[in-house]
């Protein structure tokens, strides 16, 4: 149903998802808790809900509820305005030129404080930010000041609780043994990645192949030709500079080692294959090992260097697997919990974003409960940390403050700082109501091999891809 009531109604709950009441129209100016300095005389606001997820609200403004706000911008851009030819503080000039531009203006901000005020009054939690549509009749409707309506959609977030208990029960994993043949694993790509890069005639195994498309202007791609991608490759073996390749978009997917697929999402739903031509070929000589090796891992290798890189290897697989497995962890804790606490949310939204967006309301929720919060500076330092690490990335080395600075200044400029610390504010939160939520309901530890781990892990992909 429909309820027509008053914003900035203090004392009075009839406009209330839920209940139904008479339109109330007074006096806003009246109003203690109204800001006086917008003058809006009687405006009536309309809610109407649509759903436990979605509604809309309609505002409409009489002449009187906007004339007084748009005379006084009036004037205040006549004073600012020098058209020649015409006296300055000339208003029926200024308001012949643009008066509708700023009779919009005016009447945006009315509404952006009514929206603000009615959200306050009546305690809407909103899911996004509402964005006013003032219709293009408008424009000629506020010249003649004229009556308007205007509305805007709105995403609410139902009211839901969270009470964690042992019946949500989740199963994690701790590496407890690191197989041989990962530790040989992780030595050959560490020596790879320190190793010597050579230009070949030929495709060999484990090549890669820097390739152009040939119809498209786009970015170089790489594949390589690693035992995966050979398996669904096999007649890369042998290829030769200049030669072309053949490719469906599903296929390219697969067997790519670098590229932003977005360069071909025109092609992405066509039957034609995609056309590549070979440029380049590389092959990497392993690093050898030996005393500069070690000491990209060890700080002071002793006599006995192989051990104590066996000792590294096995912590860094270990570490690495162990994070893999926690992020498997944290998405059967989101599912168990998007189960336990089911949020309605707007259709427009896909399965996998209602999830993901039911996850963050539901560990919000949490967090609340449990007065855990982000400091400021966890802001700042997380995007410090941030900044650093791609500046590092970018130089081969560490940065001083100044680089640093200056490099933070580029990424975060104060237009999207704001949102930058919003997705970090997330980030943190998440990391820090996890461990609440795990000490809070049943975990059930297992500890397995490195290679059980990696047997699971490519079991949540492939489940993760389907």
């Amino acid at each position: 149903m429909a309820k027509s009531v008053d914003a900035l109604d203090l004392g009075s709950s009839a406009a209330r998802r839920g209940g139904s009441s008479p339109s109330i129209r007074t006096s806003l100016c009246q109003q203690q808790n109204a800001r006086s300095s917008l003058n809006l005389g009687l405006l009536e606001v309309i809610f109407n809900s649509i759903s436990a997820a979605e509604g809309s609200l309609t505002v409409k403004l009489a002449a009187e509820d906007y004339k007084h706000q748009v005379n006084a911008e009036i004037k205040k851009y006549a004073r600012k305005i020098r058209i020649p030819g015409f006296r300055p503080g000339n208003t029926a000039i200024i308001w012949k030129r643009y008066g509708s531009t700023i009779a919009k203006e005016a009447v945006e901000k009315i509404l952006n404080q009514t929206l603000e005020d009615y959200i306050k009054v009546h305690q809407l939690n909103l899911l996004t930010q509402a964005i006013w549509n003032i219709p293009k009749r408008a424009n000629q409707q506020l010249l003649n000041k004229k009556p308007i309506e205007v509305s805007i959609s709105l995403e609410l977030v139902p009211d839901f609780d969270v009470q964690l208990d042992k019946s949500i029960t989740v199963q994690a994993y701790q590496v407890a043994e690191v197989d041989r043949l990962d530790q040989e694993d992780y030595l050959k790509r560490m020596r790879n990645l320190y190793g010597t890069v050579i230009s070949v005639e030929k495709v060999e195994k484990d090549s890669i192949i820097h390739c152009r498309p040939t119809l498209q202007n786009k970015d170089i791609v790489i594949i390589r030709a690693s035992a995966d991608g050979l398996q669904l490759l096999p007649d890369l073996l042998g290829r030769q500079v200049g030669d072309s390749l053949s490719l469906s978009y599903d296929l390219l997917t697969k067997v790519l080692h670098g590229i932003d697929l977005q360069v071909f999402e025109s092609v992405k739903d066509q039957e034609e294959p995609i056309s590549l031509t070979i440029d380049m070929i590389e092959n990497i000589v392993p690093a050898p090992l030996d005393k500069k090796f070690y000491e990209h891992f060890l700080d002071n290798p002793s006599d006995r260097p192989i051990e104590e890189l066996t000792t590294y290897l096995t912590n860094q697989v270990r570490t690495e697997l162990q994070k893999k497995l926690d992020t498997v962890t944290k998405n059967k804790i989101q599912e168990a919990l998007v189960a336990k606490f089911p949020i309605t949310l707007p259709n427009k939204y896909t399965e996998k974003e209602q999830k993901d967006i039911s996850f963050m309301l539901i560990l919000e929720k949490i967090s609340q409960n449990a007065g855990i919060d982000v400091a400021e500076t966890d802001l700042d330092e997380a995007l410090l940390r941030a900044t650093y690490y791609q500046l590092s990335q970018r130089l081969g080395k560490s940065p001083d403050n100044k680089q640093l600075l200056a490099y933070f200044s580029l990424l975060y400029p104060p237009s999207e700082k704001e949102k930058s610390r919003k997705r970090f504010r997330l980030a943190n939160l998440t990391g820090k109501v996890l461990p609440y939520v795990k000490a809070n309901i049943e975990v059930q530890t297992k500890s397995i091999s490195s290679s059980e781990a990696g047997k699971l892990l490519a079991k949540s992909s492939h489940a993760a891809q389907a």
